[in-house]
């Protein structure tokens, strides 16, 4: 069974989004499987995955705002049938 690693912090400006994106990166390029979700409304985390939040159609927000279809909709557009 694979590990969940939850990065959280009230206070802003510690580097979370920082240590998340390169801990992401470096356990991809070693081979695991890694999800990251950016619940941030800024979307850095986004942008430093080299994608445009402008250009996303589908964002964690629709499943937060409206679980029972969002997470329907967020299922088949990672299954690339959305």
């Amino acid at each position: 069974m694979g590990q969940i690693l939850a990065f959280a912090m009230q206070k802003g400006g510690v580097d979370r989004t920082t240590t998340v994106l390169n801990l992401g990166v470096a356990l991809a390029t070693g081979g695991a499987k890694v999800l990251l979700l950016d619940i941030d409304p800024q979307s850095n985390l986004t942008r430093g995955l080299g994608i445009d939040p402008d250009e996303v159609e589908f964002a964690i927000y629709e499943v937060l705002l409206n679980p029972e279809k969002g997470i329907e909709f967020a299922i088949q557009s990672l299954r690339g049938e959305g």
